[in-house]
């Protein structure tokens, strides 16, 4: 979404999409992890 339309500063929410950006990552790197391990066990 627009920062802009929805009148949220730009720099706030791009700092706040960073960090939602990086807490994403991390839970899918970890659920990806499991997953692999479980592969290799398997």
């Amino acid at each position: 979404p627009d920062a802009f339309v929805s009148g949220i500063p730009h720099d706030y929410y791009s700092k706040k999409n960073a960090n939602d950006c990086l807490k994403w990552s991390k839970k899918i790197l970890g659920l990806a992890e499991k997953f692999l391990k479980n592969i290799i066990k398997n």
